[in-house]
């Protein structure tokens, strides 16, 4: 027979013991614990199902990865992300890494760095039931063609026709696959912009099925070595390992990152002067949605809806471009614009201020004055951007 206790003697006194208090604490806890393992249950199961889907998308699958020094180990300077995704990948859905230093499609076809001679040597000694087996070619660079463009040792055309004598040659050979393009190459200077942004377009241009949003990973100025200003490094290695998985898996990328509240600071560089953030503080928010990619910053922190700065040795502003005033830090925005947005700016120079239709842009991670006027404006002392918010926008158009 259950016995219960009513009571308990202890040196200082007997104490009663509510015995149904003490079993509904019993209930409760037994309940919450209950409750903790159905969550943890659950959460292992909604892990389970993710793995399961996951692997259903792949497991009848089996790939080619051809790419250019980004997949090579001693071009980074540790693990490339086609080694990275070595260790994500079953070595029978990930069965070939092609990683060849300098690879590209605009490279005559006897050309050691030709995709399409990379991937006849490779193929040429192959049985049909191999050549059957390959179900998808994924092809992942675009530095190379971009840089043939700035030296002049390719043009828009041949690019084109060689990209396009790669996809029939390919169609020819595996039969049963399928040929995906993505675009990562990207360089911090400002003098190869414009052909890197052509060589995007050719890549996008080919009749086969092209990633989105991979041409975003790298326009952060802290993933690229420094060194050479093109080669990833260790940490963007692994971002492109990150999201070049994603679009094997689901086969597109519709949002890279959101980065909001990066800190800003102002310019105190190489060219003589120095601008503080005095009155107000900018607030940012970045993302890449879409193959589109905007930044939002808007003065907070303060009544008034502006952002001051203070100038200190800036004699001159006005008749030159692409004076830097204040950086946005810990962005994933290398930092060359396509447009940015003309405010209202209040400039105080000696002892007065005028109003100037400023033109501000993103440049290598600095807010920059873009405006070329015919005369200059001397002895700036401060600096009032007077918005709510301004988007620049950096599509690749």
């Amino acid at each position: 027979m259950t016995q219960y206790v009513d009571k308990f003697k202890m040196n200082s006194g007997t104490y009663l013991f509510k015995d149904s208090e003490g079993r509904e604490l019993i209930k409760q806890n037994k309940q919450e614990l209950d409750a903790t393992v159905k969550r943890i249950d659950k959460q292992l199961q909604d892990f389970m199902t993710d793995v399961d889907e996951k692997f259903s998308k792949l497991k009848d699958r089996k790939f080619i990865l051809m790419t250019d020094s980004y997949g090579v180990d001693e071009s980074v300077g540790g693990s490339s992300f086609s080694t990275l995704l070595e260790k994500m990948i079953p070595k029978s859905i990930y069965a070939y890494n092609w990683s060849v230093g300098g690879a590209g499609f605009g490279w005559d076809v006897d050309n050691v760095k030709s995709f399409l001679k990379i991937f006849n040597s490779n193929t040429a000694s192959w049985s049909q039931d191999e050549k059957n087996s390959i179900t998808d070619l994924y092809v992942f660079g675009g530095a190379n063609d971009g840089n043939l463009l700035h030296a002049s040792l390719a043009t828009d055309s041949q690019i084109r026709s060689r990209l396009n004598d790669f996809l029939i040659r390919v169609r020819s050979v595996l039969p049963n696959c399928t040929i995906h393009l993505g675009f990562i190459g990207w360089y911090r200077k400002l003098d190869r912009f414009t052909y890197y942004n052509q060589a995007f377009h050719i890549w996008m241009d080919g009749d086969c099925d092209f990633i989105n949003n991979l041409n975003w990973i790298m326009h952060n100025k802290d993933f690229i070595n420094t060194s050479d200003n093109i080669h990833p490094n260790t940490t963007a290695s692994k971002y492109l390992a990150k999201y070049i998985y994603k679009a094997i898996l689901y086969g597109s990328i519709n949002y890279i990152e959101t980065f909001s509240d990066n800190k800003a600071v102002g310019y105190n560089g190489s060219y003589g002067y120095s601008v503080s953030i005095g009155h107000g503080r900018p607030y940012f928010e970045i993302q890449y949605v879409n193959n589109l990619c905007t930044i939002c910053f808007q003065a907070t922190g303060n009544s008034e809806n502006y952002i001051e700065l203070a100038c200190t040795g800036l004699g001159q502003l006005g008749s030159y471009k692409n004076t830097p005033m204040f950086q946005i830090q810990n962005t994933p925005v290398g930092g060359y614009p396509i447009q940015g947005l003309t405010v209202p700016t209040i400039i105080y120079y000696e002892n007065t201020w005028n109003t100037f239709p400023v033109n501000w842009f993103l440049y290598d991670g600095y807010i920059n004055w873009g405006n070329d006027y015919p005369y200059a404006i001397a002895q700036v002392k401060r600096i009032l951007i007077g918005f709510t918010t301004i988007h620049i926008d950096l599509t690749q158009a």
